[in-house]
């Protein structure tokens, strides 16, 4: 019913449809009840939480022992995010898109070349490039847009300093060739 609502021409507002949909998939064919399925769907959010930050740092740090565990530490502790948003259960739709701005930023990373691949450290022959990239993201914001639209805020203020930065060194690099 949520999924039809989004879709309907007729209808005054916009209800992100994402965790619904997720949610009562489990329902249909897991046969749980939706109220449990609900909470099932926000632990899951929030077990997920600090790995979409591990990746993140993996591609943003060089790997070490003890910057993953400050940041899964990190993660798990802010007070923030996920517990105080899970508590709200109306919430629960932006609390699955914040856990998709992580990877979205690994993604910008990626399509200006900021990331540590950029060194050679995970493609030697740099065979990588940024179109890849560029297509996954433009897959996965129609994904974010469907689980809360403020995400997508969210990605776009983060990414525009990597792109200024990006941008700088493109003209820092002109100005040094000529």
């Amino acid at each position: 019913a949520v999924v039809s609502h989004a879709n309907n021409p007729s209808a005054t507002g916009f209800y992100p449809p994402l965790f619904a949909g997720v949610a009562a998939l489990s329902t249909i064919y897991g046969g749980v009840n939706p109220i449990v399925a609900a909470n099932v769907a926000s632990v899951a959010i929030a077990i997920v939480w600090p790995f979409t930050i591990s990746i993140a740092l993996r591609r943003i740090a060089r790997p070490s022992v003890f910057g993953y565990t400050i940041a899964m530490f990190g993660a798990v502790t802010v007070t923030l995010f996920p517990s105080l948003i899970l508590q709200y259960g109306t919430l629960w739709p932006n609390a699955l898109s914040l856990l998709a701005v992580a990877p979205a930023l690994v993604l910008c990373l990626r399509i200006l070349g900021l990331d540590r691949s950029r060194d050679g450290a995970d493609d030697p022959h740099g065979r990588l490039a940024w179109w890849p990239a560029l297509g996954a993201l433009m897959i996965f914001l129609p994904g974010v847009a469907f689980a809360q639209p403020s995400s997508i805020f969210a990605i776009y203020y983060l990414s525009a300093p990597m792109l200024v930065w990006f941008l700088w060194r493109r003209f820092v690099d002109l100005e040094a060739r000529q």
